[in-house]
């Protein structure tokens, strides 16, 4: 995975990109940090399962 994030790095530095960002979990950290990443800020994702009643429907019945 080093080897490919070299690639595209190199790819969009002679494309004249002036920032590059990524969106990664926290096991990639040992790839990315030292290529120069640092944390901006944390995502959370959500989900609900199919079939799950909303709040609306639950206060209702």
């Amino acid at each position: 995975s080093r080897t490919l994030m070299v690639h595209v790095l190199g790819r969009c530095a002679r494309a004249g990109a002036r920032l590059v960002t990524l969106q990664a979990s926290a096991a990639g950290a040992g790839v990315y940090r030292p290529l120069g990443f640092a944390e901006q800020f944390r995502i959370r994702n959500y989900r609900r399962p199919h079939g799950t009643r909303s709040a609306g429907q639950a206060a209702t019945s």
